[in-house]
């Protein structure tokens, strides 16, 4: 028998409760009886190193909201992208907290326009201040 949950100390309590109340250390002494969620643990690993690069995710959630909320942005950064010659099928997006890959595809999506994001400072006046006001963005 094994028994996967998450990392939540309750369910330490429960399995210890469990092997003393039915004996379950019979198969390797009990040592596999409870395993650790895959999901949570990869969950838990990439947080950790997402909330090491908070700073620079900021930022460039920052960079692309800036472009994506207004369409002559848009248009502008669109223009940028083509002086640069880039060639891409998909283009920038933002990442949503109920989606776990949603980060990974924002930043990946945003070093293929890195060029563009550089080049766009220079015809939008206001761009890096809004970026250094913004929310989580820091100087």
């Amino acid at each position: 028998m094994i028994v996967i949950v998450d990392n939540a100390t309750l369910n330490d309590i429960a399995m210890s409760f469990l092997k003393k109340k039915y004996n379950l250390t019979v198969v390797v002494e009990g040592k596999y009886l409870h395993m650790r969620c895959i999901t949570h643990i990869i969950n838990v690993i990439v947080n950790d190193g997402l909330n090491e690069m908070n700073d620079l995710v900021a930022r460039v959630r920052g960079a692309v909201k800036y472009i994506r909320q207004c369409p002559s942005r848009l248009a502008k950064f669109k223009e940028r992208v083509k002086d640069a010659h880039i060639e891409s099928k998909s283009f920038l997006c933002l990442d949503v907290s109920t989606r776990s890959n949603s980060t990974y595809l924002m930043l990946e999506q945003a070093q293929k326009f890195e060029r563009s994001f550089e080049a766009f400072d220079s015809v939008d006046l206001y761009y890096k201040g809004e970026l250094l006001m913004g929310d989580g963005v820091s100087n």
